[in-house]
C-alpha cells in the first residue's frame, strides 16, 4: 500500500515538473515571439518613414496629373488644392501614428484632442476615397519597399519582414477603418492575430 502511494506521488511530481517545464517553454516562446514582434514594429516604422519623400512626391504628382484635365485655371487651382488634401492628410495620420507604433508610445491628452481634428476630417471621407487616396501613395511604397528589400537584404533582414508586413497590413486596415484608434492604443497585440514561424522554428 506504501509503495502505490509513493509511486502515485512520484507519478504527480513527474507530472507537475513536466507541466511546469512545458508552461516555462510555451511563456519563453510568448516573450520570443513578443520580443520578434517589437523588432518587427521598428524595422517597419524605420522603413516606411524613409520613405516619406517618395509618398509625397507621388501625392503631389496625382495631384498635378488630375489638375491638368480641367480647362479653366481656377479649376485646376481647386482640384490640385483638394487633391492636395486628400493625399496630404492621411499621409499625415500614417506617419504620426507609425511613429508612435514602432516606439510603443501614445498621444494623451492635448495631443489627442489635436490630432481629433484631422482624423474627424479624414473620416469625411468615404472608404472607397480613403482607399485611392492612400492605397498608390502610402500602402503600395511601403509593400514594394518590403518587397525589395526581400529579395535583396541581409538573412537578419529576410527573417523580420513577412511578420513586418503583417503588421503594416494590420496597421493600413486599421488607418482606413479607425484611425482614431492609432492614437488611442497604436501598438496592436503582438502575437493574437494566429500562429506564425518567425525564428528557429517557433511557431
Amino acid at each position: 500500500m506504501r509503495v502505490a502511494i509513493v509511486n502515485l506521488m512520484l507519478a504527480v511530481y513527474r507530472f507537475g515538473a513536466v507541466l511546469y517545464a512545458t508552461s516555462a517553454a510555451v511563456s519563453t516562446i510568448h516573450l520570443i515571439k513578443i520580443t520578434v514582434d517589437q523588432q518587427c514594429l521598428r524595422f517597419l516604422g524605420f522603413t516606411f518613414l524613409n520613405l516619406v519623400p517618395l509618398m509625397y512626391e507621388r501625392i503631389h504628382a496625382r495631384a498635378v496629373a488630375s489638375a491638368r484635365r480641367r480647362r479653366q485655371p481656377a479649376a485646376r487651382r481647386r482640384v490640385k488644392r483638394d487633391m492636395l488634401m486628400a493625399g496630404l492628410l492621411p499621409a499625415y495620420l500614417a506617419c504620426t501614428a507609425m511613429s508612435l507604433v514602432s516606439v510603443g508610445g501614445s498621444i494623451l491628452g492635448a495631443g489627442l484632442l489635436m490630432m481629433q481634428s484631422s482624423v474627424f476630417a479624414f473620416m469625411q471621407f468615404s472608404l472607397r476615397e480613403r482607399l485611392e487616396a492612400t492605397w498608390s501613395c502610402l500602402f503600395r511604397p511601403c509593400a514594394m519597399a518590403l518587397a525589395i528589400l526581400y529579395r535583396v537584404g541581409t538573412p537578419e533582414t529576410k527573417m523580420y519582414i513577412p511578420r513586418a508586413y503583417e503588421l503594416f497590413t494590420r496597421f493600413y486596415l486599421r488607418l482606413l477603418t479607425n484611425p482614431q484608434q492609432l492614437f488611442e492604443q497604436p501598438a496592436p497585440d503582438l502575437f493574437s492575430y494566429g500562429t506564425y514561424q518567425m525564428i528557429h522554428g517557433f511557431s
